[in-house]
């Protein structure tokens, strides 16, 4: 359908409007727009990774695979030197505690995906009782 098929009622408007659109959706006027959104979600994944880095280091939430259960998320927590304070939402989710410096990186190497800042997901890491 071209622009010049349209009867819009008020093809005055209508014709500008109908190419404006197109050029967007197909000429490179779609450039800016793509650059737009991209630089949105950029922004808000930073933001997410500030909001969730670990303040402390000593007091996170760590999260591990899916695949593993609560048992051996546990040894593993254990063996980067740390205690559980709570489960989180999931069974793979726990908040932890270690007086370590570098307890976040010893958990990562124990496998956990993610090691967070267990208040800043609040509501997500908190197990329903």
């Amino acid at each position: 359908m071209a622009c010049r098929d349209l009867d819009m009622g008020w093809t005055r408007l209508g014709q500008p409007l109908c190419q404006g659109i197109a050029t967007v959706l197909i000429g490179d006027g779609y450039k800016p727009l793509l650059a737009a959104v991209l630089m949105i979600v950029v922004s808000a994944l930073t933001m997410a990774a500030l909001e969730a880095s670990p303040r402390n280091g000593q007091d996170v939430a760590a999260i591990f695979p899916p695949w593993i259960d609560s048992g051996q998320a546990i040894e593993r927590i254990a063996q980067a030197g740390g205690a559980v304070v709570r489960l989180g939402a999931t069974d793979t989710i726990l908040v932890v505690h270690s007086d370590s410096t570098d307890f976040p990186e010893k958990l990562r190497a124990q496998g956990a995906w993610l090691v967070v800042d267990p208040v800043a997901f609040g509501g997500c890491l908190l197990h329903e009782s």
